[in-house]
């Protein structure tokens, strides 16, 4: 988690990665549990492929963790499960304040 965790109380989330594809549908990685900061807040966003998308939920976590957090992988939150939709490192380095920015469906 980056530095600044120690200031919040952070959630904790379980993230299925998207892996590929296969001929059953979609493949996914085996659940992890990450620690962030969530932000139920709607808002529009671009996606992966640049289409304009209303993001339910904003996720704040350590940079470390864009692999983690793929697009189309699936996020378990305190409530339901959602999309990744995408996932953009803030990092300008200082690691009281770098961190990922992930936007949900």
């Amino acid at each position: 988690m980056f530095a600044a965790a120690a200031d919040f109380q952070p959630t904790t989330v379980t993230v299925r990665t998207k892996t590929g594809s296969g001929a059953n549908g979609d493949i996914f990685s085996a659940p992890i549990d990450r620690a962030v900061f969530l932000e139920d807040s709607r808002r529009l966003v671009r996606n992966a492929n640049g289409e304009q998308v209303v993001s339910e939920t904003t996720l704040y976590a350590d940079p470390g963790d864009l692999d983690a957090f793929a697009p189309d992988s699936k996020v378990t939150l305190p409530g339901r499960t959602a999309r990744v939709l995408l996932a953009k490192p803030r990092i300008i380095g200082d690691p009281d304040v770098d961190h990922l920015e992930v936007t949900l469906t």
